[in-house]
């Protein structure tokens, strides 16, 4: 699936907070997000999305929260970079999604 730079921007302008604004992009690529029980793994995305991911978090921290390591959350649970993906490419493996019962 691909992510546009709108999604991402509108996911950045309506959450209200760095773990909603997460929780949204995983909404956007997992499907069926709201009934994940949980991860072991995290989609791939490619390196132009990557780039813009982290650029887009790194900006969000230091103008809403400060006192963080600017991008912090989204290095530790974003999306892993895989360079063979087209550049707004984001692939989620589904072996590594276990749902609710």
């Amino acid at each position: 699936m691909t992510l546009t730079k709108e999604q991402i921007d509108r996911i950045f302008e309506e959450g209200k907070s760095q773990a909603d604004i997460c929780i949204a992009l995983y909404a956007a690529v997992v499907p069926n997000w709201e009934n994940v029980a949980q991860m072991n793994g995290f989609p791939r995305a490619g390196k132009t999305i990557d780039l813009y991911l982290f650029s887009k978090f790194i900006h969000y921290d230091r103008v809403h929260c400060p006192d963080v390591v600017a991008g912090g959350l989204w290095l530790n649970n974003g999306f892993s970079v895989d360079e063979g993906l087209g550049d707004w490419e984001v692939i989620t493996d589904m072996e590594s999604v276990e749902y609710k019962e």
